[in-house]
């Protein structure tokens, strides 16, 4: 049977495993002072588990190593939920937190949630009440279960709360505080600039980047959004760091001549600051990631989401981000329509929302 840590400072676990994570991940520890009496213990799961993926974020953004990790190296979703239940219910009965943390919407997060739940273990969910409306998506369903399963809801933006509202879910644990990918960057901020003064090894480009499986595992998609890209790289440089399954997804689908040998380079993974110091240079940028709309916004990079929805309308609402969706013709009238406008600034993204974060948890779980 668990039962709870005992001892005066409050225990956290905190469960990561993809680069978005540690990112938030990074924000959190940094908010945190001895005298808060917190003791974060951080467990990753392995869900990407290179040094491209992994190991050097942990460098760069000075990160604790984990105290445990464990190995879920598969990319079928259902495969690393399940290995994840079996493997984190033995790490947190070994390390018995007094709550579980949990970032964002990735198959790490449901299978951290799940697992505390049915072990009576409160759940602190960092990037609630976010909605794109997909039930078929992957991190749709991860978000939804999370949320339900959480007794501390942290979230972004106001259409979060208001889903949250709608889904019935008790109002008095949701907290409007901000992102933490901000905080991350904010501190980070001066370094990226100075690398992007000093270390130009492009001039006039874009960056592209691609990792959703709607995206990369769908044949007609990969290749509309490849050739999309391709045309694009007639009038423009294309800087494309690769993630391992979206290479692989390409080469399996014979898509890899699309790319080849025309204006796109193609780079390994990158870490946080060179991606992003990439990406402060870049005219725009071409991407389905969650996160690189949030980064662009701060950056001040015009956005095309090679998606047909969003979990983060306030990028729209801002003028940071618009949805292009994954065909040729989407995608090319988008980027015929780049403006260069001033982003008007989003409610709480000020680099403070972790402090506002660990205020909360202190009120709420410490008394």
């Amino acid at each position: 049977m668990y039962s709870k840590n005992s001892n005066r400072n409050l225990k956290i676990a905190a469960i990561v495993g993809t680069r978005p994570n540690f990112m938030k991940l990074s924000a959190i520890c940094n908010a945190i002072s001895p005298s808060d009496n917190i003791q974060l213990i951080i467990i990753h799961t392995g869900q990407h588990n290179t040094d491209t993926m992994s190991d050097i974020f942990f460098r760069e953004l000075n990160l604790p190593y984990p105290d445990y990790k464990i190995n879920v190296n598969n990319n079928n979703s259902t495969w690393q939920i399940a290995t994840n239940v079996l493997n984190l219910r033995l790490v947190l009965y070994r390390c018995r937190p007094d709550y579980v943390m949990v970032f964002g919407d990735v198959n790490s997060t449901v299978s951290g949630a799940i697992v505390s739940a049915y072990e009576n273990i409160p759940v602190i969910h960092i990037e609630s009440g976010l909605r794109c409306f997909r039930d078929d998506m992957h991190e749709e369903l991860n978000r939804v279960i999370t949320d339900r399963l959480s007794s501390l809801l942290f979230v972004t933006e106001e259409s979060g709360m208001e889903n949250l509202r709608k889904e019935n879910i008790n109002m008095n644990k949701a907290f409007l505080v901000g992102n933490t990918m901000v905080d991350t960057l904010y501190k980070y901020l001066k370094r990226i600039k100075e690398i992007a003064e000093n270390d130009k090894h492009y001039n006039d480009y874009a960056m592209f980047t691609l990792h959703r499986h709607d995206n990369i595992e769908n044949t007609v998609n990969l290749k509309n959004i490849l050739n999309a890209v391709k045309t694009v790289s007639n009038n423009i440089r294309i800087v494309f760091p690769i993630h391992p399954h979206t290479l692989d997804c390409i080469k399996s689908h014979n898509l890899y001549g699309v790319i080849d040998n025309c204006n796109i380079s193609i780079l390994e993974p990158l870490g946080y600051l060179e991606f992003l110091s990439l990406l402060c240079n870049a005219k725009f940028v071409l991407t389905d990631s969650g996160g690189v709309p949030t980064e662009s916004y701060v950056l001040g990079i015009p956005c095309l989401t090679l998606r047909n929805e969003t979990e983060q309308p306030v990028l729209i609402e801002h003028g940071c981000n618009k949805l292009v969706g994954n065909t040729y013709d989407g995608i090319i009238n988008g980027y015929n329509d780049i403006t260069n406008k001033q982003y008007t600034n989003i409610p709480l993204w000020d680099g403070n929302t972790s402090k506002r974060i660990i205020s909360i948890i202190k009120e709420k779980c410490m008394n």
